[in-house]
């Protein structure tokens, strides 16, 4: 039997001969490091019969790098893709509340809607009830505003959706995005046991920087209390199940700071396996707030040469948040997801939590337990037959994209080619440099 490379292979030759290897359609399980000699010798070898008998050749066909001559890697996609959008797990980003106790400098958010109210919590409860047995598991994530700004209603939801998914026999997730501002040790045992395990906390830098970019509504500084949060818990909590995910976003003030960054929370957290980190660019997404720092921001360049300053540094923090947006299942964007809606404080049904205005996103209202969708809006974030930028068909990053990392800009039409792609594929070889080799398979 012959053999090709398959299209979705990236290769990244290190200064000392070594290769890392991505495949995107097999994800972040995919990586692995050979000789650049060895791997050489492999594809040379593709077309002999006795290729089967090489052990590295068949390592690296488990993990995907050499596929069969007459395989369609594209149809391979479609089909993968048809699964993710058509998944059965209801997915539902609950805004208990439209406010925040923050008022961030860069923030899009307009904060116009306050908490939500009994009616809708009523209404969304008896959504839940009512269609739970149509599907095999149920997500949820916390969002805002600020979703502890209004703890009583994630509780009241909480406690309503976990016996609703018990009575059912139906598996619940839950996860939420958070300032950590309230998220002391007493609201996160209560959280805890509402089945939230899993947190994403914005931490800018250090506290010089995190505390001139995010600040409480009266001009206040942040970090402290939430660093004393963040210590308390893991200190005092044992559970090895929540997961906390730091994502700081850079500015260029902010990278001036950056071994004195990496050394204070590799001290504070390294020890702690459910502790990792997520590094983000400023960018203007949305609002005026933004456009007074927009001399702070940094471009790409900028930002490859920050990643390459952390990947030198001595003290390594878990970088595993950006190999989970290598994998397909995790990097196709929740808003391409038939059963995913975020549902705004008002019962107001949105796909994306990135421009509550747009009116494309606006697709439907909760009312009296049911949701009321306009199929035209939701079928243009589901469909892929506008998204025709040619460079996905050749792009290697495609197998984990699917095109559909974000819907929006294919809607909007703002956006062209590279422009639409996360940027773990645009810094790829950054990444690599940068993940632990305990994720790599040694070829």
């Amino acid at each position: 039997m012959s053999y090709k490379p398959s299209v979705f292979n990236h290769i990244y030759q290190t200064d000392n001969n070594e290769l890392l290897l991505y495949n995107s359609y097999k994800g972040f399980e995919s990586l692995a490091s050979i000789s650049a000699t060895d791997f050489n010798l492999i594809e040379k070898s593709l077309s002999h019969t006795n290729i089967e008998n090489n052990q590295q050749f068949q390592k690296l066909k488990s993990l995907g790098y050499f596929v069969e001559s007459n395989m369609d890697e594209n149809l391979l996609c479609e089909q993968k893709y048809m699964d993710i959008v058509e998944e059965n797990t209801l997915r539902l980003i609950i805004l208990p509340t439209e406010k925040c106790n923050f008022c961030c400098k860069y923030c899009y958010e307009t904060f116009e809607k306050g908490k939500m109210q009994a009616e809708t919590q009523d209404s969304l409860i008896k959504f839940v009830r009512k269609n739970i047995m149509k599907f095999s598991s149920m997500d949820v994530r916390w969002f805002g505003g600020e979703p502890l700004e209004a703890l009583d209603v994630v509780e009241n939801l909480s406690n309503a959706f976990v016996g609703i998914c018990n009575t059912a026999k139906r598996n619940y997730t839950s996860s939420m995005t958070t300032n950590a501002y309230n998220l002391t040790i007493d609201n996160f045992r209560k959280l805890y046991n509402l089945k939230v395990y899993n947190y994403q906390i914005t931490i800018d830098g250090v506290k010089s920087t995190h505390d001139s970019q995010r600040v409480l509504r009266n001009g206040g500084g942040t970090f402290d209390r939430i660093i004393s949060n963040l210590v308390d818990i893991k200190t005092n909590v044992k559970s090895g199940i929540p997961r906390f995910t730091i994502r700081t976003n850079f500015t260029k003030v902010i990278s001036q700071h950056i071994d004195e960054y990496i050394d204070y929370f590799y001290s504070l957290f390294s020890d702690d396996k459910r502790f990792s980190f997520s590094f983000q660019k400023v960018a203007d997404w949305g609002g005026s707030r933004v456009q007074n720092m927009s001399k702070n921001l940094i471009n790409n360049d900028f930002y490859i040469e920050l990643l390459n300053k952390i990947a030198h540094n001595k003290n390594k923090l878990d970088i595993s948040p950006h190999g989970a947006l290598m994998n397909g299942n995790t990097c196709v964007c929740y808003a391409n997801k038939r059963h995913s809606f975020v549902i705004g404080s008002d019962g107001t049904i949105y796909k994306c939590t990135g421009d509550f205005n747009f009116p494309e996103n606006r697709i439907g209202y909760l009312q009296n337990g049911e949701m009321f969708i306009d199929s035209n809006k939701h079928s243009k974030w589901l469909c892929r037959s506008t998204r025709n930028f040619k460079s996905c068909d050749t792009c290697f990053y495609s197998g984990a994209c699917l095109s559909a990392s974000c819907p929006a800009s294919f809607i909007k039409k703002e956006k062209e080619n590279d422009d639409i792609c996360l940027f773990e594929k645009s810094f790829i070889n950054s990444f690599l440099e940068l993940f632990d080799r305990r994720y790599f398979t040694k070829i």
